[in-house]
């Protein structure tokens, strides 16, 4: 936090109509400025990943989430999303889309693939203007027309006004179906890099907000766990070495910053996890001294050796399923 990131100013895309920021009135350009998890208290977000961890945290403890968001030309305006109707409570790239919060994109080609577009002629670096009669807001706007016009499973051809320089062309695309996901597509990937801010707290406010977000992470971490006991979440949530490997080198290829940011919170969890009324942890060691508080005793031998083959059988158990969970999630089968 005294050191600062550089980090994604949270301007939003268009959301779809079915999204709860949809339904909730979000527009294309809204930029949040704040949320609420209980309509009262109201906290600044200070960029996309800020605006995301709180959407984990409403997500997380089932809250209605508040949106202050001032729109270009719309003034300020309070939206409500509600979390709570989503079944899942597991913070997924399904999630994320039925509650429509993504970064603004302008619709312009970043990549063309081999179909329908490059055949028709589409260019890298072209930017869509019209699709047909409507005006094209941004990206996720273009996407969402694209794929309401193909329906029917049976997509019409399309009329592209793109701007490429100084030009402005017509270009006839008919996309066509993708087997898997049963969506129209065009094979082109927009992409527009964000506008950034740097993120940076003084000396007291770093330490606050360090404080809060450990407690934050303390308590989100045993919430999942909870939910995965339970059965609200799913054991895939978990994951071993090997994704905590993968994402460190991510990580460290982001920068110094990003990747201290990414072993503190991994610190911070494994600190939970020890704390786990659990054989062979510190936790369980904790309830022996508790045990022999009330009674006067300590845990017998027998029984000490009992709880500790049942906490290693236990751990192992678990760290069995989360090699499985990381070598499905690194191999693209999960």
């Amino acid at each position: 936090h005294w050191i600062g990131t550089e980090e994604e100013k949270p301007v939003m895309a268009t959301p779809a109509a079915d999204s709860l920021a949809g339904r909730a009135g979000l527009r294309a350009g809204d930029w949040v400025r704040e949320v609420s998890r209980n309509g009262q208290d109201w906290v600044e977000v200070k960029s996309m990943p800020d605006l995301q961890w709180q959407v984990v945290r409403a997500l997380m403890g089932s809250e209605e989430l508040r949106l202050r968001v001032d729109g270009a030309g719309r003034g300020e305006r309070t939206l409500t999303l509600d979390v709570q109707s989503l079944e899942s409570r597991e913070v997924d790239a399904a999630v994320m889309r039925r509650l429509g919060l993504s970064l603004r994109r302008d619709p312009v080609a970043a990549k063309v693939l081999e179909g329908p577009a490059a055949q028709a002629g589409l260019q890298v670096g072209d930017r869509v203007l019209r699709l047909g009669d409507v005006s094209v807001i941004d990206a996720a706007h273009l996407e969402s027309l694209i794929r309401t016009l193909g329906e029917d499973r049976q997509p019409q051809q399309q009329v592209w006004q793109v701007q490429r320089g100084a030009q402005s062309l017509s270009l006839a695309i008919t996309p066509v179906i993708d087997p898997v996901s049963g969506l129209p597509r065009v094979a082109v990937f927009f992409y527009s890099d964000p506008e950034w801010l740097t993120v940076r707290y003084g000396f007291f406010d770093g330490l606050a907000e360090a404080v809060q977000n450990t407690w934050d992470r303390s308590l989100m971490t045993v919430q999942m766990l909870g939910q995965i006991v339970t059965g609200q979440a799913s054991v895939k949530n978990l994951s071993g070495a090997l994704s905590m490997a993968d994402y460190a080198g991510r990580a460290v290829r982001l920068g110094a910053v990003f990747y201290l940011t990414y072993l503190a919170g991994l610190s911070v969890g494994l600190g939970v996890l020890n704390l786990l009324p659990v054989p062979v942890l510190d936790g369980g060691h904790l309830m022996y001294y508790l045990f022999e508080a009330l009674t006067g005793r300590p845990v017998s031998e027998a029984w000490l050796e009992r709880l500790q083959r049942g906490g290693m059988i236990f751990l192992l158990l678990v760290m069995s399923l989360a090699l499985y969970n990381d070598l499905t999630g690194l191999l693209g089968t999960r």
